[in-house]
């Protein structure tokens, strides 16, 4: 995709606790748009676990970013190279009218 101008890029953390807060709020800090891909659900809970580390990390220094959660590989299920181009797009769409359409989006599971 910056291949064909297009400004997007992955974060991806290496260890998930201790949480990273100061190496994701200096990741995000410059970012009009953010989709946080987790590959679980917390029951009972509004996000999946990694994006709601994230927006408790932005939340405590008071960030305010687009953000949405992409949940994927329910069931085993492989995410496709489609789907990821799909999530960026969207991603690039929020950025650009500030419209998050889902908050929460399930991708590859059946009906």
């Amino acid at each position: 995709m910056r291949a064909k101008g297009k400004k997007v890029g992955v974060i991806k953390p290496w260890v998930y606790r201790p949480f990273p807060t100061e190496q994701i709020i200096k990741a995000t800090e410059n970012l009009k748009a953010l989709a946080v891909l987790d590959r679980a659900c917390s029951v009972g809970a509004p996000y999946g676990p990694l994006c709601s580390d994230v927006i408790a990390a932005l939340y405590r220094e008071d960030i305010k970013l687009n953000l949405f959660n992409v949940i994927y590989g329910l069931g085993g299920r492989d995410i496709r190279p489609t789907d990821l181009e799909a999530i960026f797009n969207e991603s690039l769409e929020v950025a650009k009218t500030g419209v998050i359409k889902e908050p929460v989006k399930f991708v590859g599971v059946r009906e």
